[in-house]
Parts: structure tokens; sequence; C-alpha cells
């Protein structure tokens, strides 16, 4: 429940940098049908002095199914990613008013979305607003920021989730706010962003990430699937990291992200201690052919490596997953 209904709050918030296009408005160059993953994971541990060594095989198995009724994307269907299954886990369905996105529907998890624009031409996107599909209590509000009023490239992402999720956010029984600062490079492709987590409680948490592209068409351009959506919603350093939603700002295919904070933490001791916390991404490709060049295979490794106040490794993580893109034919 946690992560549908952020992911509910910006599904298809389809941003576009184009001076003729209205925001809302998702064609891309390549339509994705399905996505397929499989997995190796490998964690290694220094605990005590010790090294630890589990190793873990994944399945190929369904991730992603993506419908359309012609060039407009209908639904998004999510499949089972935590016991790596092809079991549905939930998904979403879009209402479009002349091809902009109006409203998105995550039945399964209870809630839905409606996408807020500007009073003038409703070319520019300005809040998303998820409600309960029980009573209409509030969820959360994504308020988005830009350099001026019609500067087509956000600056900054601002969540606010109410206590309790109007009774759907299980994991949060206080309210919090979600900021993501965004710095852009001249290729269209957002090149740093800093994530600030704010508890009402008064509690922070900043990371601060930066990434590197290729040249190649980004399938999910414009598209806000996952725009700006981590995936956790618990206190926490896994919240943040979730760099991958989003992916549909940038104009071109993530080929390294990386990530550095300091966390507080209770020893064994049960005194507060601190931890610096390094993550790295690196990504290959292989493209399709013809003259759009998209992501057919991506290979991905992420390492994640936790060191004392005093430089040692304490803890390291590795993940290491392959994904398939399946495209419809071009019409």
């Amino acid at each position: 429940m946690k992560y549908r209904i952020l992911i509910a709050l910006t599904v298809l918030a389809a941003v576009t940098f184009s001076g003729c296009k209205k925001e809302g408005v998702y064609e891309p160059e390549a339509r994705i049908s399905y996505r397929f993953d499989e997995e190796y994971t490998q964690w290694l541990a220094w605990l005590n002095g010790s090294l630890d060594t589990t190793r873990q095989d994944i399945r190929r198995h369904l991730a992603e199914a993506y419908r359309w009724n012609g060039d407009l994307l209908t639904a998004i269907a999510f499949y089972d990613t935590t016991r790596h299954t092809d079991a549905l886990e939930y998904s979403l369905t879009f209402t479009y008013e002349k091809k902009q996105v109006q409203k998105a529907v995550d039945a399964r998890n209870g809630n839905y979305s409606v996408f807020v624009y500007d009073e003038d031409k409703g070319k520019y996107l300005q809040k998303i607003e998820t409600y309960n599909l029980a009573d209409d209590s509030p969820v959360a509000t994504l308020t988005i920021g830009r350099a001026g009023e019609k500067d087509p490239h956000y600056t900054r992402l601002e969540y606010k989730y109410y206590p309790q999720g109007g009774g759907k956010i299980a994991a949060a029984a206080e309210g919090y706010t979600l900021t993501i600062d965004l710095e852009w490079g001249g290729d269209e492709n957002v090149t740093a962003a800093t994530y600030t987590y704010t508890a009402d409680d008064g509690k922070t948490l900043v990371q601060h990430l930066a990434f590197a592209y290729d040249d190649k068409v980004n399938p999910l351009h414009r598209c806000a699937q996952q725009l700006l959506a981590p995936r956790d919603t618990q206190y926490g350093r896994r919240l943040l990291h979730k760099w991958q939603d989003i992916t549909s700002l940038s104009k071109h295919n993530v080929t390294k992200a990386v990530c550095d904070f300091t966390e507080e933490y209770y020893a064994i001791s049960g005194d507060l201690a601190t931890r610096d916390i390094h993550y790295e991404w690196n990504y290959n490709y292989t493209y399709t052919s013809g003259d759009v060049q998209a992501p057919m295979r991506v290979t991905g490794t992420w390492v994640e490596n936790e060191y004392a106040a005093d430089g040692r490794l304490t803890y390291q993580e590795k993940h290491e997953r392959t994904s398939e893109y399946f495209y419809l034919p071009e019409e």
C-alpha cells in the first residue's frame, strides 16, 4: 500500500518540455508494451569483523504491462516485485480530455488522483491531488514549482502527506512532507536532485544525487508514470534513494547515478551514532534498431556501502538486474 499511493499521485502527469504541447500529454516515440525483469542479488556484510555472503538468483518475471488505445496510454499493470512472481499487484487506469490526462484511478488500493492545470489555457500542470475512493478524504498533494510561471523545467516537487493518509497510509501515523529540488543540464536532463524528508515532528533526512546519461531515446520521457514517486513511504534511507522515479523528466537514459548522505542511528549500546551511506548505480544498454533507438535490454548494478564514523566499511549490499523492454509496432 505504501508506494501505490505515491505512484497514483504522479502517474501520467506527462511532463512535456515542448513549447507547443500541453503538459499531461504523453506521446512517446516508442510505446512500451511489456517489461520483464531477471535479478541476481548478493549481500556482503562486514559484522564484527566477519564476512557473510548470501546469493539469490531470481527467475525472469513480468514486471509491468502497458495498455494502449491507439497512441493513448489507458492503463499500466504492475506485477509482484517482492516475491518476483507474475501475480498482478495493482493497476492504474487513466481518464483524458483531448489527450491530456485528467484522472488516475487505483481501484485496488482505493485511491484516485486529480490533475490540476493552470486556469488560463490548461497548459501547465500545477498540482496532483490524491483522495480516498471511499470517502474522498485527502491522501496527499503534489505541488509543482518552476523557475518562472511558464518555465517547463520543474525546479521543485513538494509532496504533502496527510496524517494516516485518509486512513490509507498504514506506515504514516503522522503526516510528513517530501521536497525534491532539481537541477537541469543543457540536454534537457536532470543532472542533480536533493531530496528532503521532513516529518511533522521536525525530524529531517536529506540526500544528494547526481546523474549521467546516454544520448538515446528515453521511452518514458514526458510520461510521469514514475515522476518523483518514491516507492517507500517510511522514514529512513530507503525512502529517498528511489531516483528511478524521476526518469520521465529527462530526455535520455541514466547510465550512472550516485547518492551520498549521512544518517543517525542507534548503536547496539543504545547511543545515538552517525554513519555515511554511499549508493552507486551503473547501467549498460542494448538499443532497438531503426530510426528510434530505445532501450531493449538494460543491465544495472547497484552497490550500497555503509561506513562507520572512523571510515571503516561496516556493510555492503550488491544487486544486479536485467530488464527487457518490448514495444508496440510503430504506426
